[in-house]
C-alpha cells in the first residue's frame, strides 16, 4: 500500500462486509493512520448490486476517475474476482482462511481469455 501511495497511485478498498466490520479488519491490518492514504471506501451498502455484480469496481473507478482497465483488483474470493472479472479489471487473487478452500480455476479460462 505504502508503494503504491508513494508512486502516485489511486488505492480504494470495494468490500461487500458493513462498513464498521471493513474498519475493524483495515484497523488491525495496515492501521488508522493510513486510512488518509485510501482515495475510495466502498462497502456493500454503498452500492445497490453486491459482488460478484461489478457494481461496487465501477463505482470506485469512477470515484477515482480512471477506467476500467487502470484497474487492479486484489481479492481473496471467487464471488470478488468475479465481480472484478465482470467490470473489465486484471485481478490478483490473495487467500485468506476463510477462501483458500474456494475453487478459482473455474474462472481460469474467462481470465485468460
Amino acid at each position: 500500500m505504502d508503494e503504491a501511495n508513494n508512486a502516485g497511485k489511486k488505492l480504494a478498498v470495494c468490500s461487500a462486509a458493513t462498513k464498521s466490520s471493513v474498519i475493524l479488519c483495515l484497523e488491525n491490518l495496515i492501521g488508522i493512520d493510513r486510512f488518509p492514504n485510501l482515495d475510495c471506501f466502498l462497502v456493500g451498502d454503498d452500492v445497490k448490486e453486491k459482488k460478484p455484480d461489478p457494481l461496487i469496481y465501477i463505482t470506485a473507478a469512477k470515484r477515482l476517475g480512471v477506467s476500467e482497465k487502470e484497474c487492479l483488483v486484489v481479492e481473496d474470493s471467487v464471488t470478488g474476482l468475479q465481480a472484478a472479472t465482470k467490470a473489465g479489471m486484471p485481478c490478483v487473487v490473495t487467500y485468506t482462511s476463510s477462501t483458500a478452500t474456494q475453487d478459482f480455476s473455474m474462472l481460469l479460462p474467462s481470465i485468460l481469455t
